[in-house]
């Protein structure tokens, strides 16, 4: 057979293969469009989430749980911005859920905290349907969100559950903003969230008794341990959640050897709806250093 005729043959072949390896790419990775469902995952309505994730024939990805803010009082799971976050990070290689939890007119902490931790059992008890990695879960939340999310970062051996945290502005340590909104010169959100913290504890003041107790619990730096998990936070630099929040937690985390950093944002921005968008690739990022 002639020279010029094999290398044609050759070449042919050579082209078929490489045609064989693009489909198995294509076919063997995510490349469908990302699937959207709401589900209930306790016994009411006020338990909802709702699912992004993108079906992969072959391996999982990690998961993000994303918490909406509102002060314990408002938000739902189909709120605009979380929504927004978990839309963006389900582009970025994950499966997304955004999770409600029950609000301070229903229910007084710690049913907040409980109620993701009920969505992550939910979740993790369908990972493979969902096509996620149980060991790479994560939490993303804002303000009210952050804090129920920072707290989850640092409850019991955390470590067990999650891969890290992800919080803009978060209320991390709720008697620090029941103060920061009890002076003469406190702005107008300070004192709603002042009043939102008491509201979520079901106390008024949170210096005596059992109340006290619940503000300890609520604070995210009063259970830091050795089991908690790396943290990246956002915070507006002149908000009126005070970066302190931040700090102070970052402070107790790194005394344990926990890693935790602090992005103060210029200006005023706070939460989601502040800082998100400017930061949005940052996160991406963070939680990919995590894997």
């Amino acid at each position: 057979m002639p020279t010029r005729r094999l290398r044609k043959i050759a070449c042919g072949i050579s082209a078929l293969a490489s045609a064989a390896t693009a489909l198995t790419l294509t076919t063997g990775t995510a490349q469908a469009a990302v699937s959207q469902h709401d589900y209930q995952f306790g016994p009411t309505s006020a338990y909802k989430l709702r699912a992004l994730w993108t079906p992969v024939s072959k391996g999982t990805r990690p998961a993000v749980l994303v918490v909406h803010g509102g002060g314990w009082t408002k938000g739902r799971y189909n709120s605009p911005d979380p929504v927004k976050v978990a839309t963006y990070l389900a582009a970025h290689g994950f499966q997304t859920f955004t999770v409600d939890y029950r609000l301070s007119q229903n229910a007084k902490w710690p049913a907040q905290r409980n109620d993701v931790a009920l969505a992550e059992s939910w979740i993790r008890a369908r990972a493979s349907y969902f096509d996620i990695n149980t060991t790479r879960m994560f939490l993303v939340g804002d303000s009210a969100g952050g804090q129920i999310s920072t707290n989850l970062g640092t409850y019991q051996r955390a470590n067990k559950h999650w891969r890290g945290v992800v919080a803009f502005s978060p209320v991390a340590d709720p008697r620090l903003a029941y103060d920061d909104g009890n002076t003469p010169t406190s702005g107008a959100a300070q004192q709603t969230l002042r009043d939102q913290t008491l509201a979520v504890a079901g106390c008024t003041t949170p210096y005596s008794g059992a109340c006290a107790t619940k503000f300890d619990d609520m604070a995210s730096k009063t259970a830091v341990n050795a089991y908690d998990v790396p943290m990246k936070l956002y915070v507006g630099a002149t908000e009126y959640v005070s970066p302190k929040h931040s700090t102070d937690l970052c402070a107790a985390l790194k005394l344990r050897k926990i890693g935790c950093a602090v992005k103060t944002v210029t200006g005023s921005g706070h939460g989601f709806a502040g800082n998100w968008d400017t930061n949005r690739w940052d996160v991406v990022l963070w939680l990919r250093s995590r894997l």
